[in-house]
Parts: structure tokens; sequence; C-alpha cells
């Protein structure tokens, strides 16, 4: 809220340019569990004197979970919170049927509904191919890691095998390639078959 107020000046803008905000919490649950009220209207004042201290800013909160029992001929506010409290097709439908503007709100919604699931199947699209883009780095990553890997030991056991035929010994060969001497002594048993 605080945000929407402040982004309505542009730079050099006076305060008295900032229209009124009005902010609506549309609760599934209980907040004010000391008040029987489904309805609050919040505004900014002053603890002590109760004097308000702007108009501009207001809060409205509507608790649906403190609805009373549905009533013939509800209007305004109640017929509202119900149909935001709806949980079926079948309530918004009946809701639609009785009031225009809830008509109007429920076909809005229909097509919401429609462009999220679209959003949704491309978010999902999208996060496949960030995983699979992902999974593939790894791969090259992993096979580059290995494939180093594989030729550092290529080129040691290259090392050790001319070593070898010059008749250096397998504590010799591992302390001028600063190697463990149980390394040297595997790849000498792979090269020598022994």
């Amino acid at each position: 809220m605080g945000k929407m107020f402040t982004e309505q000046l542009s730079e050099g803008e006076g305060y008295d340019m900032l229209k009124r905000c009005v902010h609506v919490s549309i609760l599934d649950f209980v907040h004010f569990p000391e008040d029987e009220e489904w309805y609050h209207h919040i505004s900014l004042c002053d603890e002590k004197t109760g004097k308000k201290y702007t108009d501009l800013m207001e809060i409205y909160v509507l608790e649906l979970k403190k609805l009373p029992a549905e009533e013939q001929n509800e209007e305004g506010i109640i017929r509202w919170m119900r149909f935001f409290g709806g949980k079926c097709r079948e309530e918004f439908e009946q809701m639609a049927r009785k009031d225009e503007y809830i008509e109007e709100a429920y076909e809005v919604l229909k097509k919401m509904s429609a462009d999220e699931m679209k959003r949704l199947e491309y978010e999902a699209r999208q996060k496949a191919i960030r995983d699979y883009n992902s999974q593939m780095h790894s791969a090259e990553r992993m096979g580059m890691k290995r494939g180093i890997e594989q030729g550092k030991q290529e080129k040691l056991s290259d090392i050790v095998r001319k070593l070898r035929a010059k008749g250096a010994s397998v504590e010799e060969i591992a302390d001028l390639l600063e190697e463990k001497p149980e390394d040297i002594k595997a790849i000498v048993k792979n090269i020598e078959g022994d």
C-alpha cells in the first residue's frame, strides 16, 4: 500500500497531488478474533485522541470466515464477500445469476483462470527447459572434468612408462612426480600387468 501511495508522485511534485489510496484485504481466516464484526474500516489516527491523521490512506478488512448465515435479498458488500468466498463453479454461477456486476466479475474471473492456466503451462515449460539446460551443463562440466582427469592419468601413465623404461623405481618416480607411491604402483601394475 505504501508503494502504491508514494509512486503516485513524480519527481518535484508536491504532496497535494496525492490521491486517496484504499487497500482491501479479503481474508479467508479470522484476523480479529475478539471482534464479531466481519467488516473493518481502518484509518491512520492518533492513538490517544482518536483524531484521524489523514483520509488519504484507508484499509478495509473483510473476514470471510465471520460471514453470517445467508439471508434473502442480500446486497452490497456482503454479496461480494460471498462471491469472494465462493468454493465451486456452481456457487459462482448461482451468484452471477442474481447480480449483473457479479456476473461481470465472474466472467473476468473465468478469463483470468484460463489465462492463469496458460501462465502455469508456460511456467512449467520454462522450468522444464531450465532443468534440461542445467542438467546438460552439469553433464558437460562433469564430462570435461572426467576428460581432464583422464588426460592427466594418460599423461602420467605415459611419463611413468618412460621413466620405468629408463630403469627408475616406483619410489623414485613417486618422488620425482610428487605423487603417492601407491598411486604410482597402481599405474605400473596397469602398464606392466604385474
